[in-house]
């Protein structure tokens, strides 16, 4: 049986309504465990649903929860957009390391590079001559 994600969501809506600050934060692992669903449903919901909730919300090491002050909210949001960066680089050196390598690009999706001469399995018999 599928799960409803619209009542997860308004389970967890819920509990974070009452998570003011830090010291009151839930962590995904206890919100999975309250609501008896799998940990991946509570990451989906948190990141798929989180535009819906009707207060901010912050993470950090504490869990989830609605920021007391704006330090909390303003370091939450350059953490998200520091770690947003150094995804994108990333993603970027991956692929200046495929260009480098030989894979061919078709728009922006890589292909498969051409099979290289030596993977062809070719073998060659060598014969010795024979001694008379």
């Amino acid at each position: 049986m599928a799960r409803d994600l619209q009542h997860d969501f308004l389970r967890i809506r819920d509990r974070l309504a009452l998570a003011i600050g830090p010291e009151k934060a839930w962590t995904i692992d206890r919100l999975a465990e309250a609501l008896e669903a799998p940990r991946r449903t509570v990451e989906m919901v948190l990141e798929e649903r989180l535009a819906d909730f009707p207060f901010p919300l912050v993470a950090d090491s504490a869990g989830y929860y609605q920021p007391t002050d704006a330090d909390q909210l303003n370091h939450y949001r350059h953490s998200l957009r520091s770690r947003a960066f150094k995804i994108f680089r990333r993603a970027k050196a991956v692929a200046r390391c495929a260009r480098r390598a030989g894979w061919p690009l078709s728009g922006r999706t890589f292909l498969n590079p051409p099979a290289r001469q030596g993977e062809l399995n070719l073998t060659t018999e060598t014969t010795t001559p024979e001694r008379t």
